[in-house]
């Protein structure tokens, strides 16, 4: 069993069972982050609970009010002074049944005091935490930089023409701080060079798709906005 196949059975559990109003994932670096009124939960999964785990948990203290791990539930319950060590640092435990596909809290933590200096709701970009799924590899993840890149993409598939840099940033928003030379700059990058093209029209530089990437692109479009509204269905 792979970590992110814990995450769909550990949202249904949050919002049916615990009675959360959302679920993100891979916040913060957290594998899930539940909102629960005033109170926020936050889940480390991982297929087996060892030592990173639980020092991953630990770090995560102060940032949410409690902090979980989430595990396959085992053959035998865990020995007692395993339990009771993560009871002691404030750590829940969650099991989850796959034959009888049921989430249950073998063990809860404490309420931990959040930190003064950092909100992790702050933190939450819904066109990102609300799509992943928790515990997937790093490059499963949609990241704010994919986000850019696919939002320039669409704005160019659907302007064939090309844009200016200015045009472009009118009409897609991006994640940097200084917008346009960082714009520039990642357009410009060599992992960038399969699907954009840069050409001077008149003394200015305008953006667009390779004809050879407007080919596939448009099933990969439709194909990755059905995948985004089956999760936001689910």
């Amino acid at each position: 069993m792979k970590e992110s196949e814990l995450f769909e059975p550990l949202k249904q559990f949050l919002l049916e069972e615990m009675g959360c109003e959302q679920v993100y994932a891979e916040l913060h670096d957290i594998d899930a982050v539940a909102k629960h009124g005033n109170a926020c939960i936050g889940v480390e999964m991982k297929t087996a609970l060892n030592f990173k785990v639980i020092e991953q948990a630990i770090s995560r203290i102060g940032l949410v009010d409690y902090i979980f791990i989430l595990v396959p539930q085992p053959k035998q319950y865990h020995r007692f002074f395993i339990l009771d060590w993560l009871k002691e640092l404030g750590v829940g435990l969650m099991y989850y049944d796959e034959k009888r596909n049921v989430t249950t809290i073998h063990q809860w933590g404490k309420r931990h005091r959040r930190s003064e200096y950092i909100n992790i709701l702050d933190r939450v970009n819904k066109e990102i935490h609300s799509i992943n799924v928790g515990g997937s590899k790093g490059g499963e993840t949609i990241t704010e930089y994919k986000l850019t890149i696919e939002k320039i993409k669409e704005c160019l598939y659907f302007n064939s023409k090309g844009l200016t840099i200015d045009e472009l940033l009118e009409k897609v928003q991006t994640h940097y701080s200084n917008p346009k030379p960082s714009t520039m700059a990642t357009l410009r990058a060599d992992w960038n060079k399969e699907w954009i093209e840069i050409v001077d029209e008149g003394g200015k530089l305008v953006y667009r798709m390779k004809e050879s990437y407007r080919n596939d692109y448009w099933k990969k479009y439709m194909e990755r906005r059905a995948e985004i509204r089956a999760r936001n269905r689910a």
